[in-house]
């Protein structure tokens, strides 16, 4: 556990930074690939248990790309027309963006065999 005080480190981006001059790579060779895959879509299946504010809220299986485990949570909208249609108890696969405001959904379907 933390005591109150500890310092915490919350990036470890100037360790790659370190090892690259390390090894005569530049830093931004490094996060070119870093760059391409916070655009990527992870994606998971759940059921909506909440539709209110423009936020959904989702017991959801993993998002294994994000190695996060399931679990019922909240999350914005990227467009509010992707609620169309959805209700509660639908199952669907929902495919989410990191942002700085956290996951934002921004594409959601339901699964098959559904009205």
């Amino acid at each position: 556990g933390l005591e109150a005080g500890q310092k915490v480190v919350a990036s470890g981006q100037f360790l790659l930074d370190s090892e690259a001059s390390l090894r005569g790579l530049t830093a931004q060779g490094l996060e070119e690939p870093a760059t391409s895959t916070e655009t990527a879509l992870h994606e998971a299946e759940g059921t909506i248990v909440s539709l209110e504010d423009g936020m959904v809220g989702l017991s959801h299986g993993p998002f294994k790309t994000l190695n996060m485990p399931g679990m019922t949570m909240s999350f914005p909208v990227a467009d509010q027309s992707l609620l169309s249609g959805l209700q509660v108890d639908d199952r669907v696969r929902v495919g989410v963006r990191e942002s700085d405001e956290g996951l934002v959904i921004e594409r959601i379907e339901k699964l098959g065999g559904q009205k």
